[in-house]
């Protein structure tokens, strides 16, 4: 009768290259694990900018609307007044103060409703034009109105920050590119007009005015 017996595993041979072959395997086992994380990277900043873009068009989509709805407010006001509810950048009849210190720098404060002169009237009092002045869900800070102005010899423009949060009509170049009396809009102004087609977070303002 024959007998068969193992090797002790310090016996097995080891074959030449198979060293190799595992420094291989491992290596191949490595990259594909980090091909996974940056793939996963890469998946994440896909749907983040999509999430993005689809939240900064929702907000663009309602300044739109709340500007609409100002109009309409605004013009009423005419009606009743014969002059549109007038406009100031001091800060003691608006509420609107930028305290964003990269912006504070270039200009600290810009026109918007007037609403603190004893007596006035506004689109919120004595009469309900609107029930309250809306926020401009892009602007530096929360619970601040749209720009407003509203030069003396008539008309007026409303203007948001836009998707990249900065102020690009303010109180030192407004008087130029809007011209109520000028039927065709500024060259200037289309310049510093937000553009969807150039980015989600492109630069402009969003505005609307009476022409």
């Amino acid at each position: 009768m024959t007998f068969f017996t193992r090797k002790p595993a310090d016996h097995y041979e080891i074959k030449p290259g198979s060293k190799k072959i595992t420094s291989r395997l491992l290596d191949a086992f490595l990259l594909g694990i980090l091909g996974g994380l940056l793939l996963a990277i890469i998946v994440g900043i896909y749907f983040a900018t999509l999430e993005y873009g689809g939240a900064s068009r929702d907000r663009v989509s309602r300044v739109k609307s709340d500007l609409r709805t100002l109009q309409t407010a605004l013009e009423a006001y005419f009606s009743d007044h014969n002059s549109y509810p007038i406009s100031t950048d001091r800060a003691d009849e608006n509420i609107f103060i930028i305290e964003d210190p990269a912006q504070k720098a270039v200009y600290n404060q810009l026109p918007t409703f007037m609403i603190y002169r004893p007596g006035l009237a506004t689109l919120t009092t004595p009469v309900s034009y609107i029930t309250t002045y809306f926020d401009d869900p892009f602007g530096p800070e929360k619970h601040k109105p749209f720009c407003y102005w509203a030069p003396k010899e008539g008309g007026w423009i409303m203007w948001s920050a836009g998707p990249d949060g900065h102020y690009d009509l303010n109180i030192d170049n407004i008087a130029r590119v809007y011209d109520p009396k000028k039927p065709k809009t500024n060259g200037y102004l289309i310049n510093l007009t937000y553009d969807p087609t150039n980015g989600s977070k492109s630069g402009g303002d969003i505005y609307r005015m009476k022409q």
